[in-house]
């Protein structure tokens, strides 16, 4: 149903059902975006309060659903954070797992406390990813926010997915937009994909222009142009782009370079918000890809994916299964037979030193 509503939205289904369901899905768009613009003008007028933690808070976050980035993104900054001497505190809703309405602390820098299933796929990613940073998730990030400053001693906090958050207050407000799809088809939700207007970009302390690896140069150069329209004189705006590294094998974490599965018969399995943009990475790094199980974002693996997943590959003649970090956050090492590859990615910034003053700025606004 979620893929189906998905070619609604982006028009790729134009019988008379689908433009019933548009017709309809434009109607609740409407009151989608005044309950948005209410709750807004509540913080801003007095009648709901901000909250202010004692610490810097920088929040990673865009204005519409879908893979802008802001994963990779997180992670670069929590480790350039922690580079510079700070204990860093990660705060995400925890999509996917149990804890999103209670919160949960799934690492304060001696291990990953929870599994996937309980914190999501993403927490338990930063969390293995860096070892150093505290990880909290729950729908209350204030709550959470307070307990990696008490428990971890948190001296500055990333909010992941936070620029709707209004309730908590920041030091620093990055947005980002993807340069292969920079505001959909234009519409809010549930209508289009787009949870606020391109206008509330200029609250944003600094922009990105994600993903440019997928455009040309002047495609980049239109959504810039674009963005310096709307956004307050002054306000930066950086580009930047996902580069494959390495893999690394599911069963041992022992890493090997791109070049050792080239020309090898591969098959993929995602559950990201770019399926179709992996597939893309893999076949670039010139795999010989012979499937690929695409599954919703999110997607809990259990034990009737994972098995159809390595049949799949064998009935196909696979040499190796391929998946992401994001995947292999649920994945048990000894989930399937076949030999099984995550690929590593890392985010290259255009502007970088830029970019790490802003933030160390911010991040030191209120360290003693």
């Amino acid at each position: 149903m979620a893929a189906y509503l998905l070619r609604v939205v982006r028009g790729e289904e134009r019988d008379a059902l689908a433009a019933g369901v548009r017709f309809g899905l434009s109607a609740l768009s409407l009151g989608y975006t005044g309950a948005t613009a209410a709750l807004q003008a509540a913080y801003r007028c007095g009648l709901r309060t901000r909250e202010r933690l004692p610490v810097p808070v920088i929040s990673v976050g865009n204005i519409a659903l879908g893979g802008s980035g802001k994963t990779p993104l997180t992670r670069w900054i929590a480790q350039r954070l922690t580079a510079a001497g700070l204990r860093v505190g990660l705060l995400l809703r925890g999509h996917g797992g149990t804890l999103v309405r209670e919160g949960g602390i799934v690492s304060v820098g001696s291990g990953v406390l929870l599994s996937a299933s309980e914190a999501g796929d993403e927490a338990v990613m930063h969390a293995r990813a860096l070892p150093a940073v505290s990880v909290a998730v729950g729908r209350d990030r204030v709550r959470m926010g307070r307990l990696l400053i008490g428990q971890a001693g948190a001296e500055v906090l990333v909010l992941d997915d936070g620029f709707q958050y209004w309730r908590l207050q920041r030091d620093l407000d990055v947005a980002l937009v993807p340069a292969d799809d920079p505001f959909g088809n234009g519409r809010a939700l549930p209508r289009g994909l787009l949870r606020e207007p391109p206008s509330r970009l200029r609250r944003a302390d600094a922009l990105f222009v994600t993903h440019t690896e997928r455009v040309s140069a002047g495609e980049v150069g239109c959504t810039i142009q674009r963005l310096e329209r709307m956004a307050p004189v002054g306000t930066p705006i950086f580009t930047c782009q996902l580069r494959a590294t390495c893999f690394a094998s599911l069963s041992t974490g022992t890493t090997v370079p791109l070049d050792e599965l080239r020309d090898r018969r591969v098959y993929l399995f995602s559950a990201i918000a770019a399926n179709e943009q992996f597939a893309c990475t893999a076949a670039s790094l010139g795999l010989t890809v012979v499937g690929h199980r695409q599954l919703p974002d999110h997607f809990a693996y259990d034990r009737q994916a994972l098995p159809g997943v390595d049949d799949d590959a064998r009935r196909l003649d696979a040499d190796a299964l391929v998946t992401t970090e994001k995947d292999a956050a649920k994945l048990k090492p000894d989930c399937v037979r076949t030999p099984t590859y995550v690929l590593r990615m890392e985010l290259d910034i255009c502007g970088q030193s830029a970019f790490e003053a802003c933030l160390l700025s911010a991040a030191r606004s209120l360290v003693v």
